[in-house]
């Protein structure tokens, strides 16, 4: 994950900050998978919890959402849902 994040601050290219936002919001998702058992332990919660221990991790996220194109944004923004739904039910768990 730190290697992704690394990317995203050096990157000028939107083309690979899309895509890097893509798998950043893959790794949070928190959703059940049908290979999964509905018990298994959300690993989407976990890898939440590893990118929420930098601060500077949602700074970078919020300062890619200053980019005009639409392909950087709309992850941008869904990494942030998934990030703030991961926190939302660990919080109330």
């Amino acid at each position: 994950m730190e290697t992704l994040l690394e990317v995203l601050e050096v990157v000028q290219d939107s083309e690979t900050a899309s895509h890097v936002l893509e798998i950043l919001c893959n790794v949070t998702y928190s959703g059940v998978f049908e290979e999964e058992t509905p018990n298994a332990f959300n690993v989407g919660e976990q890898f939440t919890e590893i990118f929420l221990k930098k601060k500077e991790n949602v700074a970078t996220i919020i300062n890619l959402l200053d980019d005009y194109d639409f392909h950087v944004r709309l992850p941008a923004i869904r990494l942030i849902i998934n990030l703030l739904s991961n926190k939302y039910v660990v919080l109330f768990l």
